[in-house]
């Protein structure tokens, strides 16, 4: 997320309102970020459940309400033979959704 563009100043850009070093960059979002969610239940900063959750189960035949998703998931992480899959689909999410490179 960007901080509000201010035309205040007039010696600031004309096209951007703000100076080069005053743009925050958007928040890293990676797979364990996202995990790290998932085991907590504390939503990252700019990544809320809803919109990341509904994609960890694309595709499925029955629809998966978000908190009972999330514990599907955590049994996931938590099992294995299943981690390994999960991170995947983690990194997967990340990658698309938040532009995060692969680890």
């Amino acid at each position: 997320m960007y901080p509000e563009p201010r035309f205040d100043d007039p010696s600031r850009t004309a096209d951007y309102g703000y100076f080069r070093w005053e743009r925050e960059s958007a928040p890293k979002i990676t797979k364990d970020t996202l995990a790290d969610a998932i085991e907590t239940g504390i939503e990252p900063i700019g990544a809320p459940f809803r919109e990341w959750i509904p994609a960890l189960f694309e595709g499925w035949r029955f629809d998966v309400h978000i908190e009972e998703a999330r514990q599907i998931f955590k049994a996931m992480l938590n099992n294995d033979g299943t981690y390994t899959v999960a991170m995947d689909i983690l990194c997967d999410i990340a990658f698309e959704k938040y532009g995060a490179d692969y680890e």
